[in-house]
This record gives C-alpha cells, sequence and structure tokens, in this order.
C-alpha cells in the first residue's frame, strides 16, 4: 500500500461513471467482506483541470470578464456564488458548467503552478493529489495516467512514493488513442 510498505495498486478506466462506481460502491463492499483488509485506503486521482484554481479565481476577481451573452453572465454569476460557498471540484455541480466559464476558474496541467503557487496552501486540487498519492488504491483514467508517466508535477521523489507495481487497466480498447493524445506530440 502507499504507507511506504509497499507501492500502491492503480486501477486506471476510461471512464467518469466506472471510477465513481468502484470508490462508492465496489471497493468499499471488497474491503468489508474481506476482513483483514481493514485500515486499507483508497482515492481517486484526478486531473488538475477539475478543480476549482485559487490563482485564476483571484485574478478573475481583480478583473472580472465581461460577456456579451447574458445566459453567459448570469451562469458566471451562478459559478462564482457556488466557489464562494466553497464549490472547489466539478464533479459537485449539479451541472456540467460552460467550457468558457470553467476555463475562466480551472487551469490546465501545463499552466498549473503546483507547489509553486503562491496560493496552492488554499489549492484543493493541489492537496487533493497530494493526499490521494498515500492511498493503498489509487483509482484514475487513461488521461491523468498519461500525464503522470510524462512527469507531471512530481518531483522524482514524490514520483517514487507513488510509483506503481500493480496496474488494473479497464477499459482498455480506449487505452491507445487516449495515452497517444496524452503522451503525443502534434507538429
Amino acid at each position: 500500500p502507499g504507507n511506504g510498505k509497499r507501492p500502491p495498486v492503480w486501477i486506471i478506466t476510461a471512464g467518469i461513471a466506472l471510477q465513481s462506481q468502484l470508490l462508492n460502491k465496489d471497493l468499499p463492499l471488497a474491503i468489508k467482506a474481506a476482513s483483514s483488509t481493514s485500515g486499507v485506503s483508497y482515492g481517486l486521482l484526478k486531473g488538475i483541470s477539475n478543480y476549482v484554481c485559487p490563482l485564476m479565481v483571484a485574478a478573475h476577481e481583480q478583473d472580472p470578464p465581461s460577456f456579451n451573452d447574458d445566459v453567459l453572465a448570469e451562469r458566471w454569476v451562478d459559478l462564482n456564488t457556488w466557489i464562494k460557498d466553497g464549490g472547489s471540484d466539478r464533479g459537485q455541480l449539479s451541472h456540467e458548467p460552460h467550457g468558457v466559464l470553467w476555463s475562466k476558474v480551472s487551469c490546465s496541467p501545463g499552466e498549473c503552478l503546483g507547489k509553486h503557487c503562491p496560493m496552492v496552501k488554499g489549492c484543493v486540487g493541489f492537496n487533493t493529489r497530494l493526499a490521494t498519492r498515500n492511498a493503498d488504491i489509487i483509482i484514475t483514467n487513461y488521461h491523468t495516467y498519461g500525464y503522470y508517466l510524462k512527469g507531471g508535477h512530481l518531483t522524482s521523489s514524490e514520483a517514487a512514493k507513488v510509483a506503481p507495481r500493480i496496474f488494473i487497466f479497464d477499459e482498455c480498447h480506449e487505452m491507445e488513442d487516449v495515452l497517444q493524445n496524452t503522451l503525443g506530440y502534434y507538429i
């Protein structure tokens, strides 16, 4: 497990529905059924763009965007209210936010400053990902796994802590295309 005795098991899949099923149903049931596995921890490792970026939010508080579309402007107010009420994980929203709006409050892996960000202490995304690396079982998707393979935001010592030796790949028919897009380069 990720407790330092042995590396974590990674379960890598393509879809959110299966990740949610594993996290909320299958793993708790399996751990309960196997009484000898008490104390087994598990977590969901999502991509950084699934979380609100405090640095991006702060930038837009100083210089709010303007929208020519009244619907977008209203949704912007709703999104910011959700953030001010403590919202930080896109998966907790009752609906999928408009891409233009979400891009103003989140960042891509390439934009994230990681541990060098001046607002890292308040970044739920970074700190959730940091905590997940100590789990015995890590559930993630092919995009996040590809980014991990690429080097992500982990130093070599941090990468060693989560270096998996056991992989469970599900929905493998999706793996090639996703990893090619994640790890490949376009000219």
